[in-house]
């Protein structure tokens, strides 16, 4: 699938736009931006910096006990080179906190936590009402607009749910405050995600809940859904639509966040682009669309590790680059906005440039607004806002001096891009350099060459109706094949959430009749005589039995996982994966029974 791309802006006019906002970013930067611009590049240009800045965010920003954290601050000092990024003056407190925190945690400990909120002021802005009030004063501007998120992950409980709920409902009551965005697994329980239904039905009462919230307040506060973790795409897409399709809020707008570092975005954004459409024939009001390249990818790396699914994520920086310009080329055209704004949220110059020109070559530059993060390359943020029609957004963080800890996962997740290889932010400093300006005006040019070869199909296959076993390679007088972990069901499918269902739709397990105790001793007689036989097998054909065994309960996974959930109360998925580790239990052993008997043949 791919877009029809027409009026395409040439690689000239692009590189001509960068240079000029290169050449023009210094002249109204002021010295603190400067500054705050030097201390990350030593950063990210250091490893030794960038592995200390990581520690010591993770170990002193988390406990909650001062003594615990002074303990921690003193280990990560003593342990690991802070690098070249720290002043003569924040070198010198850091190795006399050292010694002092363990002495005097209560005094030392909120210096620290008051000197790291300075040092990180300018990326997450304070939640207490008078503080952000005055941070979005000094922000704001009549080419600016705050998106103001506060910061949060996902709860398990329902009191912590509302908890976050309330505080952003007296958020959204600032008048200051006209645009939010949320994260509905910090406002909304834990999510069942192999009920989709319920999920969404969840989803949308709180969802629908903030909207009206948000539509009462003056000035009427836009509220924009964030995405996370790719197995709530569905669920989070859904309930987006249901609450905006409730007959009372046909007049309410939002938005939502689509990334495109998963191959399957462009259909999505398509699905979006015709509902809006039908829902503005209807009479409602646009949504929005927000197009990021990602934002959970090391999330995404431990989930499919852990499960044993591939990851759902493109297979490099490129081709994410490349689907970010295949769904911008999709959308901007006049007959595919009628109900849809854009909001292209980058930090790539290139990117940027290509799309300011494109979307003024079709005539839609006012449906289009340019996101950056609070804090990231202000002096070009500068740029970029004088130079579009709409007012800049601006991606702004905002945390709780007591909650800091909550802020250290966006922290880290701005620390590893910035500090990625490959990543713009790394070099945006350094553009000015023929050679640095060079090496990304090709890497722009190779995700243009990548769009006609883009799949836009999931990632992931996996389809639990069918359960045939692995074909295996080993026989009798072979090993087995190298051990690999069972895949757990994967929830993100369509396809295994209705299998899933089927088996819990199932009659009940009938109970086996009851046993008198004659009934009883022949069964003992028949395990007894069983073991017996076990032990007279030669190891290969143990291993042989093992495997075959891994593979009936493979076959078998839907009616054990039945079993389970009818007689023992397990949920599905737990179910599931105690299902998979038996499946592992069995290869494991049967692999090394057979790789047993190979070393013993081969030596005796």
């Amino acid at each position: 699938m791919t877009a029809d791309r027409f009026d395409e802006p040439n690689r000239a006019d692009v590189e001509a736009l960068v240079r000029r906002w290169v050449e023009a970013r210094d002249e109204h930067r002021t010295r603190s931006e400067r500054n705050d611009a030097r201390r990350l590049r030593a950063i990210v240009a250091d490893p030794a910096s960038t592995a200390f800045v990581a520690a010591f965010l993770d170990r002193t920003g988390r406990p909650e006990r001062r003594a615990t954290a002074a303990d921690q601050l003193a280990r990560v000092v003593r342990d690991m080179a802070p690098g070249s990024f720290l002043s003569p003056l924040d070198a010198s407190l850091l190795r006399v906190g050292r010694w002092l925190a363990p002495l005097a945690p209560d005094i030392v400990m909120p210096l620290a936590e008051r000197r790291l909120r300075q040092m990180v002021g300018h990326l997450v802005a304070p939640a207490e009402t008078e503080p952000l009030r005055k941070h979005m004063a000094q922000l704001l501007a009549p080419d600016r607009r705050l998106n103001v998120n506060l910061l949060g992950e996902a709860v398990l409980g329902k009191a912590e749910a509302d908890r976050r709920f309330d505080a952003l409902v007296q958020l959204l009551a600032q008048p200051d405050v006209d645009y939010v965005s949320v994260k509905l697994s910090s406002i909304v329980g834990r999510v069942p995600h192999w009920d989709h239904a319920l999920s969404v039905d969840r989803l949308a009462a709180r969802l629908g809940s903030l909207l009206d919230h948000a539509a009462i307040t003056q000035p009427r506060t836009f509220v924009n859904v964030d995405m996370e973790e790719y197995v709530e795409l569905d669920a989070t897409i859904d309930a987006f639509t249901a609450a905006l399709n409730d007959p009372s809020r046909i007049e309410h707008e939002a938005g939502i966040v689509l990334q495109t570092y998963l191959p399957d975005t462009l259909p999505r954004l398509q699905r979006l682009a015709e509902w809006a459409s039908e829902r503005q024939r209807r009479g409602g009001a646009p949504i929005k669309v927000r197009l990021v390249k990602g934002a959970n990818l090391a999330m995404e790396r431990v989930e499919a590790e852990r499960h044993g699914w591939p990851l759902p994520t493109v297979e490099s920086k490129a081709h994410a680059d490349a689907n970010f310009k295949l769904c911008i080329d999709w959308l901007a055209r006049s007959d595919r906005m009628q109900g849809v704004r854009l909001g292209v949220a980058s930090h790539n110059l290139f990117d940027l440039a290509w799309t300011r020109l494109l979307v003024a070559s079709r005539d839609v530059e006012d449906r289009v607004e340019f996101e950056m993060l609070q804090g990231m390359a202000p002096g070009y943020a500068r740029q970029v806002a004088a130079e579009t029609s709409e007012p800049l957004v601006t991606y702004t963080p905002a945390v709780a001096a007591s909650e800091f800890d909550v802020a250290l996962g966006y922290l880290f997740r701005r620390l590893e891009e910035n500090a990625a290889p490959a990543n713009f932010m790394r070099d945006i400093d350094e553009l000015g350099d023929a050679a640095v300006f060079a090496a990304h005006a090709e890497a722009f040019q190779r995700s243009l060459d990548l769009r006609p070869d883009l799949c836009t199909t999931p990632a992931r296959t996996q389809d639990r109706a069918d359960l045939t076993p692995p074909e295996r390679s080993g026989r009798l007088d072979q090993p087995l094949g190298a051990f690999v972990n069972e895949a757990d069901t994967d929830p993100s499918l369509p396809a295994n959430r209705a299998w899933m269902a089927t088996l819990v739709e199932r009659p009940p397990v009938a109970a086996p009749p009851e046993m008198d105790e004659q009934g009883l001793e022949t069964v003992l007689g028949e395990l007894r005589e069983g073991a017996s036989v076990w032990a007279a097998q030669p190891p290969s054909e143990r291993a042989r039995r093992l495997d075959a065994c891994a593979d009936a309960l493979t076959t078998m996974r839907g009616e054990l996982i039945a079993t389970m959930v009818d007689e023992v109360n397990k949920t599905v998925g737990e179910a599931d994966i105690e299902v998979s580790e038996a499946i592992d239990f069995a290869r494991y052993y049967a692999r090394q029974v057979s790789e047993l008997t190979a070393v013993a043949g081969a030596r005796f």
